[in-house]
């Protein structure tokens, strides 16, 4: 799923529990054509909540007038009453309490999800490294200050 939609490996965890809710959700032949979940409760799965993973979501919030009405964001899952969405501008995951809707768009234009991805990823990724750069500074000036204490 990651390489189909050109994801980094950081969302792995979400591709592999969004596959494994939608298996379950899923008739299977071994099973005489009925879902893992049917035979765990005893009742049809409710369909309605499916999407497709990595489509574009916007996040309907209840804020300030002044504020933003949606965040446009990606989806990248289930949790147990919301969805997991990804906010392209602030590269989190989106509060889920705070949203009173999400509206799916399952076919945009392509290009535009693309990049705007690709800018979230690079931001990721820079944090990241920038991070990873403040961490060894940190320790070498800790080993700096242990060799000038010990003189």
């Amino acid at each position: 799923m990651l390489s189909e939609v050109n994801l980094p490996y950081n969302f792995w965890t979400e591709a592999v529990a969004t596959t494994t809710y939608t298996i379950n959700k899923s008739p299977s032949t071994t099973i005489d054509l009925r879902t893992a979940e049917e035979l765990w409760k005893g009742r049809k799965p409710d369909l309605s909540n499916l999407k497709v993973f990595n489509c574009v979501a916007y996040a309907h919030s209840k804020q300030g007038k002044l504020d933003p009405r949606a965040l446009k964001c990606m989806f990248l899952g289930y949790s147990s009453k919301d969805y997991k969405l990804w906010d392209f501008k602030s590269t989190t995951y989106s509060p889920r309490r705070a949203l009173s809707k999400v509206e799916f768009l399952e076919k945009e234009n392509e290009e535009v999800h693309e990049d705007q991805l690709e800018r979230s990823t690079e931001i990721l990724l820079r944090t990241v490294a920038e991070q990873e750069t403040q961490d060894d500074q940190d320790l070498e000036d800790l080993s700096n200050y242990t060799l000038t204490r010990d003189r």
